[in-house]
């Protein structure tokens, strides 16, 4: 059966279509404040960094959310990508794939292949003669060295969560900023080795360093070593996108929860294994707000257990203990002040 749309519902549906795909992608001329766009750049970017010579070099994930169904997204459902933007009005967008390693093939490989992936890059860097990409993974703790092509030439472990980066006008120094530890390493660019350590005083609680990498570290908790749960819920957010994440093989799950509000409009029906495209929720303001999802199918946090295999594609479920430090530390994410609640969070 043919569809015909009516020519003014498709214009405004193209309308809508290039808003959406040019969403965070808007350049901003420096000497006129003329705005243009660029499309085709990853889904969620991460940083950029100008490249001499002219345009820039981005970085960040590309969804794969095209997909339908949670096991054919097991440990697959995003790339970390690198993106070229050519200057000009028009300039192209040339992107790479920063993890050539991986096949995609399966949801997981063996630990000695995952720890060369990169996962959540946050920080890019271009060298002054423009033939060296360095570009930080917060999620993997390592830093990779490009090409001008954005192919890799070297990989280097460095401190827990590096961001930022940056060099010295000569070139020859790398400076990464190891969030999660608060210390910045100091690497000598031609040999590739660290030279010098600076640890900043860190305030952070104990109970946030022990639950954080469950929600960023790429290695420890997922298949193929560069996604992790914070790879949609970014910073513990959203990535502001729909995904399909039912299984056809599942089972119904009893309906456990309290119908309807107790109102009286119908029974309620158990939990079908095909839920549809559901919008990715934030992990803010967690606390107190079982049960979770849209539909309230997990009675609390600890039920997301199984999403480390089944989703991301790790070797086992999170343990109780896990789960516990993973909770207390988004316990501590709490939602900004709100005029209409009290300082307890009651309304």
């Amino acid at each position: 059966m043919t569809v015909t749309i009516p020519d003014n519902l498709r214009r405004k549906l193209e309308e809508f279509r290039d808003q959406f795909t040019d969403i965070e992608r808007q350049l901003v001329d420096p000497e006129t404040l003329a705005v243009s766009y660029r499309t085709g750049l990853p889904t969620t970017n991460m940083a950029c960094a100008e490249r001499p010579g002219g345009g820039v070099v981005v970085v960040g994930t590309e969804a794969i959310n095209e997909v339908r169904f949670e096991p054919n997204l097991a440990g697959r459902f995003i790339t970390v990508e690198g993106a070229i933007v050519s200057p000009g009005p028009r300039g192209r967008v040339t992107r790479r794939d920063l993890n050539p390693h991986l096949d995609y093939a399966g949801p997981t490989i063996p630990f000695a292949e995952r720890v060369l992936s990169i996962g959540d890059p946050r920080g890019v860097a271009c060298s002054p003669d423009g033939q060296e990409v360095w570009v930080t993974g917060m999620g993997s703790n390592n830093v990779l060295v490009l090409d001008s092509s954005l192919a890799r030439v070297d990989r280097l472990d460095v401190g827990t969560g590096p961001t930022g980066i940056a060099m010295d006008p000569a070139g020859e120094h790398v400076y990464i900023l190891n969030r999660f530890e608060a210390a910045v390493t100091i690497i000598d660019r031609s040999s590739r080795r660290q030279v010098g350590l600076l640890e900043l005083f860190d305030p952070t609680p104990a109970f946030i360093n022990e639950g954080r990498p469950f929600l960023y570290d790429t290695h420890l908790t997922s298949g193929l070593g560069h996604a992790s749960c914070g790879s949609c819920h970014v910073d513990g957010r959203i990535d502001q996108l729909a995904w399909d994440l039912g299984d056809p093989s599942g089972e119904m799950q009893v309906f456990d929860q309290i119908c309807n509000l107790d109102l009286p409009i119908g029974e309620c029906e158990d939990f079908h294994p095909m839920k549809g495209p559901m919008t990715t929720q934030t992990l803010t303001g967690l606390e107190g707000n079982a049960p979770f999802h849209w539909r309230g199918d997990r009675q609390s946090f600890a039920a997301f257990d199984h999403a480390f295999p089944s989703l991301l594609g790790a070797d086992a479920d999170g343990t109780p203990e896990e789960m516990a430090a993973m909770r207390s530390f988004l316990a501590s994410i709490a939602n900004p002040p709100n005029p209409n609640r009290l300082l307890d969070g009651s309304l």
